[in-house]
């Protein structure tokens, strides 16, 4: 699932879904910060502003764990 967000060619509807996906493999332990920070970094430069927002997001959310 990982692979799918990797660049921001992937579709917008499937970035924000593997994000809040990962987000909750994060919460529950199958995750690391160290592996989904990147991710996110990388969906912020998408071309969909909802998807960089959205990343943006989980990334404030993350910094504050």
């Amino acid at each position: 699932m990982k692979l799918l967000i990797k660049d921001v060619t992937v579709d917008w509807i499937v970035s924000a879904n593997v994000m809040e996906t990962l987000s909750d493999f994060l919460t529950k332990g199958y995750l690391t910060q160290k592996e989904l920070l990147p991710l996110l970094h990388v969906q912020q430069t998408h071309s969909s502003k909802s998807v960089a927002k959205r990343a943006s997001k989980y990334i404030a959310q993350l910094e504050n764990i």
